[in-house]
């Protein structure tokens, strides 16, 4: 996984713990890299896992649990993708969204950190 960050990003070193977007990582270059990834280990990857899971260490441990997994999280090309949980104390709501124009559930990641507690995206 190391070797294809490094052809990506274009960098010698890189550590398992290093963040892909703080390398230099950009949306563009994320999509080479999940397309990367699944060429050569044969894993479908979503843009969201990325951005989910930014470093290498993150990445791989996530691809192995869902490789494990029986009923595991969400298919890369499932529909819906639970970007926050409900922690059930406040139970304020749910917010449904869809991208529009082949957009990903990722473009909405700001709004998933702004959300107080208790809001589920």
């Amino acid at each position: 996984m190391a070797a294809v960050w490094r052809q990506i990003l274009g960098h010698d070193q890189i550590g398992p713990d290093d963040g892909f977007f703080e390398l230099g990582g950009d949306s563009f270059l994320a999509l080479r890299l999940i397309r990367q990834v699944e060429q050569t280990f044969g894993v479908r990857v979503a843009l969201l896992d990325l951005y989910r899971h930014p470093t290498i260490t993150q990445l791989v441990e996530h691809l192995e649990t869902r490789r494990g997994s029986v009923g595991g999280p969400a298919r890369p090309d499932a529909l819906l993708h639970r970007l926050t949980v409900a922690d059930g104390s406040a139970a304020m709501g749910t917010i449904v969204c869809i991208p529009y124009s082949g957009g990903q559930a990722v473009s909405f990641e700001p709004l998933a950190a702004a959300l107080p507690d208790g809001w589920a995206l």
